[in-house]
């Protein structure tokens, strides 16, 4: 499986290490990394943080497919539940 990193983090990182070196030039690590083409991704939610899920009886339920599903499962409808939401 592909893992994606946020270029802003990377770019936190090699300006941390560029603090621990003195032979590596700070514009250059920043114009390397933004040569690197970025991945088109989209941020999914997952059944388990979904506000459509739901439980019955420790199991979770889709409530916009009507399906059980598992926390990792996700699908285009899927919408994050608020932070307050005590549902599953």
């Amino acid at each position: 499986m592909a893992e994606y990193i946020s270029r802003e983090a990377a770019y936190i990182t090699l300006t941390e290490y560029y603090h621990q070196r003195t032979d590596i030039q700070h514009q250059a690590l920043r114009e390397a990394l933004n040569r690197i083409p970025a991945a088109d991704v989209v941020e999914v939610v997952r059944c388990g943080g979904c506000k459509y899920g739901y439980t019955d009886e420790n199991t979770l339920i889709c409530g916009y497919r009507g399906f059980f599903v598992s926390e990792s499962f996700y699908c285009a409808e899927g919408e994050r539940k608020e932070q307050n939401d005590d549902c599953f």
